[in-house]
């Protein structure tokens, strides 16, 4: 599925994915693509200073990031709004004890968390598959 259909599938009314994750490639392909339709009104070739790249890209007004940890050939399009980070009472960091290794001169200790990243409302979220890593 392409980017646009995704997108628009994610999307109700003035709701539409919040945050869009590709993979480094990804990334890499659809800058490559938007970038050979823009014109830079930059500094002149011969001044040493200016930066013409782009620091944040949006599709359709989504910012799209990419990340290391997304598996080759997908990406996702996430509604923010209906994720929810739920943290259990008891185990919000709560650290045990120091040690003092035997061998080591440093000391070590435990930090105890579980929670669960909850996401309902799934039909604003999507995943993109095929070839995003790819020019083909």
């Amino acid at each position: 599925m392409s980017m646009r259909t995704v997108l628009l599938a994610c999307s109700r009314g003035d709701e539409s994915p919040t945050v869009g994750i590709l993979t480094r490639t990804g990334y890499g392909l659809l800058l490559k693509a938007l970038t050979g339709t823009v014109q830079y009104n930059g500094p002149s070739p011969t001044t040493r200073f200016g930066d013409i790249g782009f620091e944040h890209v949006n599709f359709f007004g989504t910012p799209i990031l990419f990340d290391d940890g997304v598996p080759s050939a997908r990406g996702f399009m996430l509604n923010l709004k209906y994720m929810k980070l739920l943290v259990h009472r008891d185990r919000d960091m709560s650290i045990r004890d120091f040690i003092a290794p035997v061998n080591e001169d440093s000391i070590v200790g435990r930090i105890y968390w579980a929670g669960n990243l909850v996401c309902y409302n799934l039909a604003r979220q999507g995943i993109l598959q095929g070839s995003l890593d790819t020019d083909a």
